[in-house]
């Protein structure tokens, strides 16, 4: 069975517990009496204690560096990837006039979202070299969508990356993705789709130097009369009580 993502493997282990400890072994093993009395020397001496002190710190904020990778490599392991960790924002309900979204859907096609009204559309930002958030966002609101108990309601994916996500890829992204026929992934030029990102308020922050994208899960909703109906961050699966009242 392989190590879950970002926690050591067992040989891993080992030495993130082991080396530490038997570190200071070795050091009592063979300089207890001088440890002992150069730590006494140090704690009559204000300064000393101050040293003291900073060291305890600095174990203290390794232990919980440590814990923090071990709860976020476990939290990969249930699918709860939203980043960063913390309590779902409430719903917020809107009642706004959509903003513009016409790209190159991945048959090709020019989708213009104002085309489409008449039904709701859930619309949520991702991108294909997201290995873990995006990948689990698309898989949510699928999830949702099947237990709404209504019509199935269209997803419409636009990328966060059209320096690689170009048009000519969309067809294998969405198969990968598992969106139905009914679903749209857009991309379009780098300029273009940046203007819909930042008419619809999408924070995203991208490395030039890997291509590495920070965003967080945000889905819109879209009702039947074209207008914004509520945005979800965070906790996606609240789509579903969404659908319901839509």
């Amino acid at each position: 069975m392989l190590p879950a993502p970002g926690l050591p493997s067992a040989g891993g282990w080992v030495l993130l517990v082991g080396e530490p400890l038997g570190m200071v072994g070795v050091l009592v093993a063979v300089w207890g009496r001088a440890l002992r009395d150069d730590l006494s020397w140090l704690a009559r001496r204000w300064w000393g204690q101050g040293a003291m002190a900073a060291g305890a710190l600095a174990v203290m904020a390794g232990s919980v560096a440590a814990a923090d990778r071990v709860t976020g490599a476990l939290a990969l392991m249930r699918g709860d990837v939203f980043a960063p960790r913390a309590a779902a924002a409430p719903i917020a309900r809107l009642d706004v006039a959509a903003p513009a979204l016409v790209l190159i859907d991945q048959r090709g096609d020019r989708f213009d979202l104002a085309s489409w009204r008449g039904r709701p559309v859930i619309v949520t930002f991702a991108f294909a070299h997201c290995a873990d958030i995006c990948p689990t966002l698309v898989h949510q609101l699928r999830e949702a969508r099947s237990h709404s108990g209504r019509d199935p309601v269209p997803i419409v994916v636009v990328t966060l990356d059209p320096w690689r996500d170009v048009p000519a890829r969309l067809p294998h992204i969405a198969q990968q993705w598992a969106l139905s026929a009914s679903d749209r992934l857009l991309s379009g030029s780098v300029d273009e789709v940046s203007a819909v990102l930042d008419g619809w308020g999408v924070g995203r922050s991208r490395d030039g130097a890997t291509g590495d994208i920070n965003h967080a899960a945000v889905a819109f909703l879209v009702n039947a009369e074209g207008r914004l109906a509520a945005r979800l961050d965070g906790d996606l699966d609240r789509m579903r009580e969404l659908l319901r009242e839509s």
